[in-house]
């Protein structure tokens, strides 16, 4: 074979070699960015030429620069949020797929572009109804931050794997804490607590440590706040913030189907469920399930609660249940059968100081000083537990139930 022939041969290969090159780097380009990608096909193309009359180091680089400016276009079109839905196929199967944003919710004119920061899964039912979404948190940065805005919640605080579903009860539980920290508002002792503590971090160890630079601080609030906004649009959500929270707030009234939005978990509410008396307990778990009577369509909302009881020889945290039974229109919150302490607002009872009460504050300290009393009284040592007081008194006898004051005005019981 003459050397003309063979010249002619690498060329073609060399041909052949760009024009695939060229075809795979312009498959992933979005149609709205046709002239761009116009402009990096003749970029490329010129650059071809050169290697056909030069040599195979000019072709590598005429590669590498226009996978670099692919790259680089890519980039710079993502949103922080990945679109996805989940369906049923053809087959009876799921499976989920990549959308646009605009197929979930509106895009926002002005969105910054940068990497995905979380992605949002919508679910559908075999019908192709709409059932639930999930958000799962990838940023390292926005991981960190939403750790310590919530490391006081019992189950956020450990997720390694921040897979939220709706009604996103942890994001809705703290929604103005988490506003505080977008708006960066110091004047909430959360907010100020990690500024505090963000300026004394020292190890690269450090969950916090990357939000020290102050670029990686602002994408993570950024970031933030696009996933407030993506809550605030969910399904489900959309009534609650249209008017719902606002009542809460104002009118301190709250309608059957939002209860769950006023009991955030390790929030001290009060209730009445011994002897009409007031007592304190601590939310345990506050979900937006309502359960339905297997006997007829009658809707329940439950509230898991703790509270710490003496059973004898110790004290022992013990679960508790209250149950709301669906109502219409809204409630006053603090007419309600448990209700946070924080909406008491002086309830008076007949022969219950406590009741009489008017502040949360107040309330507070006269539960504190009565339960200190009680335990005092139930760790009196063995053989010391013998007491006289003056007061009503239980009978234990065919039935129990509360009996007069005796005509001494005293009675002596044994605490066992």
């Amino acid at each position: 074979m003459s050397s003309n022939s063979t010249i002619a041969a690498l060329e073609q290969k060399y041909i052949e070699l760009l024009q695939k090159k060229i075809a795979s780097l312009e498959t992933p380009i979005i149609s709205s960015e046709l002239t761009s990608g116009s402009r990096l096909e003749k970029k490329v193309s010129n650059s071809s030429m050169t290697a056909v009359n030069g040599d195979a180091g000019e072709v590598a680089s005429a590669q590498a620069q226009a996978a670099e400016t692919v790259s680089r276009k890519e980039s710079t079109v993502r949103s922080p949020i990945r679109f996805r839905q989940r369906k049923y196929n053809t087959q009876g199967f799921t499976e989920e797929t990549e959308v646009s944003s605009a197929a979930i919710t509106k895009p926002e004119a002005n969105a910054k572009k940068t990497d995905h920061a979380m992605t949002f899964l919508q679910c559908f039912d075999e019908s192709q109804k709409y059932s639930y979404s999930v958000i799962t948190i990838e940023d390292d940065d926005l991981k960190a931050l939403l750790f310590y805005a919530l490391s006081h919640h019992p189950f956020f605080s450990h997720w390694e794997n921040m897979a939220i579903a709706s009604l996103f009860e942890p994001f809705i539980h703290n929604w103005s804490r988490l506003n505080a920290f977008v708006d960066k508002d110091t004047s909430h002792s959360s907010v100020a607590g990690f500024y505090t503590e963000l300026e004394s971090v020292s190890s690269t160890e450090n969950r916090l440590a990357p939000l020290k630079d102050l670029g990686a601080l602002n994408k993570a609030l950024g970031n933030l706040k696009e996933l407030l906004q993506l809550v605030q649009d969910t399904p489900g959500l959309k009534t609650y913030f249209s008017g719902e929270r606002r009542m809460n707030e104002d009118a301190e009234a709250v309608s059957f189907h939002y209860l769950w939005t006023i009991f955030p978990p390790g929030e001290i509410v009060i209730s009445r469920p011994y002897m009409g008396r007031l007592q304190a307990f601590i939310v345990k778990e506050s979900t937006d399930y309502i359960r339905s009577h297997r006997r007829n369509d009658d809707k329940f909302w439950d509230l898991e609660c703790w509270s710490y009881d003496w059973n004898g020889t110790e004290f022992n945290r013990i679960p508790v249940k209250f149950s709301f039974e669906d109502y219409k229109g809204f409630r006053s919150i603090s007419s309600l059968s448990c209700y946070p302490m924080r909406y008491h607002r002086g309830v008076s009872d007949e022969g219950d100081d406590i009741g009489k009460v008017e502040t949360p504050e107040a309330l507070r300290e006269l539960l504190i000083k009565r339960g200190k009393r009680y335990r005092k009284l139930c760790l009196h040592k063995e053989g010391n537990q013998l007491f006289e007081y003056d007061g009503f008194a239980l009978s234990t006898g065919a039935g129990v139930g509360e009996q007069p004051k005796t005509t001494a005005n005293q009675v002596i019981f044994f605490l066992q």
